[in-house]
């Protein structure tokens, strides 16, 4: 299902993690089919054709359809689409989506104060709303629904409301006055999965089996108006743009790396680590403590999507860990010390997602993003108390962290 202003435009796709062949049809005796941990898109052979008779327009290829809504309200609302699905079987199988249609009473933009931990939203996110809503008509005549269940109105006046809403509800806003709609809209919810990786200790150490790295998928979610705020109006209450409740970062670190450092006597000295894997979750939080994990996103709206920056540190990730050094005198160890996690190369930086369908976000053109080249992070520290400089990262080159689409 999906909600829609007059002439906007809906991708569909059909996706399945069902396996390419039927477990049914395989032969007796033959291996295990898996079935898929990401979804794919169906194949021409398992779709069997599109079917659609409304006032606006659709547009099928395959697996894929596009429908643009009418500039009016149809008559039937929601219109349904709906599409075959050839399962090598007996019998008709299908799925049918509705879209409804908002009316030309719109709300002119909406931005959602994620920070349930500000005193001013008791708890909650705080909606704003701005377009054109009349005078108060007092608590007892007026309402704001969103997806049919009524949320708390902090604020009413002519070209804003505040509403308290809880840190997960989206879907058609209807904003009534004396038992009347006087604008409608819709809050939308985005998500996507995106994977960073970051290689330590240079670019031999990465080729290796057991490469020391860390990974995180970033699971961002974001709640808001679905287009940049119109040019012109004023945004009377100002505050920083966050991801939605549900944005998690979950990440691991592990391996083994080694980095060589020549001396000024000749003598190279060459530090080395191995580590256990270690994982964990980190959800997105408003606060920021000094010393502890901190996890932010703060997003702007752009044409067709939204721009991150993210603020991620892990602190104490793995106790314990000792560096061993050896050299031409033999081997020692560094006291034991505690690593964390980072986002290095995209720390802050500008990260720029963009809308697919109704409700997922992408990399912009779908392009893996590389950082500059970086030292070794967790290795930082293994020439600290040798004499000259790591020439190991210039013969070996340094590896760029990478935050691309997980699928």
């Amino acid at each position: 299902a999906a909600t829609v202003e007059t002439g906007a435009v809906v991708t569909l796709k059909v996706t399945t993690t069902f396996p390419y062949l039927d477990p049914d049809d395989a032969p007796q005796g033959s291996a295990t089919i898996p079935v898929y941990t990401s979804p794919r898109e169906l194949r021409p052979d398992e779709i069997k054709g599109w079917s659609y008779s409304g006032e606006g327009s659709l547009d099928a290829d395959v697996s894929k359809a596009i429908y643009s809504a009418p500039d009016h309200v149809p008559s039937a609302n929601p219109e349904a689409i709906a599409v075959n699905i050839n399962l090598h079987r007996k019998g008709q199988f299908m799925l049918i989506s509705n879209i409804t249609i908002l009316g030309d009473e719109k709300v002119t933009y909406l931005r959602v104060d994620e920070n349930y931990l500000n005193p001013n939203n008791k708890g909650k996110a705080a909606l704003y709303l701005y377009g054109s809503f009349g005078a108060d008509p007092g608590t007892s005549k007026r309402s704001v629904k969103i997806d049919g269940t009524s949320v708390d109105i902090d604020l009413w006046s002519p070209g804003i409301l505040r509403c308290l809403i809880d840190r997960e509800i989206f879907g058609a806003i209807e904003i009534s006055s004396n038992n009347k709609v006087v604008a409608s809209s819709v809050l939308r919810k985005f998500k996507g999965a995106f994977l960073y990786t970051r290689y330590h200790g240079g670019v031999l150490n990465a080729g290796s089996p057991n490469a020391l790295k860390e990974t995180t998928t970033f699971n961002l979610v974001y709640r808001g108006f679905g287009a940049p705020c119109p040019t012109g109006l004023d945004l009377l209450f100002e505050f920083d743009g966050s991801l939605a409740e549900g944005t998690e970062a979950q990440f691991t670190l592990s391996g083994s790396a080694a980095v060589t450092a020549p001396s000024a006597n000749g003598c190279p000295t060459t530090a080395s680590v191995s580590l256990p894997s270690s994982s964990g979750l980190q959800p997105v939080n408003p606060l920021s403590v000094s010393g502890f994990s901190i996890f932010h996103g703060y997003v702007n709206d752009i044409q067709g999507g939204i721009e991150v920056k993210i603020d991620y540190n892990i602190n104490n990730v793995v106790d314990g860990v000792i560096v061993q050094r050896s050299d031409c005198n033999g081997t020692s160890y560094d006291p034991p010390r505690t690593l964390g996690v980072g986002f290095e190369g995209f720390n802050l930086k500008p990260i720029n997602l963009q809308f697919w369908g109704t409700d997922e976000l992408t990399l912009k053109d779908g392009v893996e993003l590389k950082s500059g080249r970086q030292s070794t992070g967790i290795l930082i520290e293994a020439w600290d108390n040798t004499i000259g400089n790591p020439t190991h990262y210039e013969t070996d080159g340094l590896m760029a962290a990478t935050f691309a689409n997980s699928f």
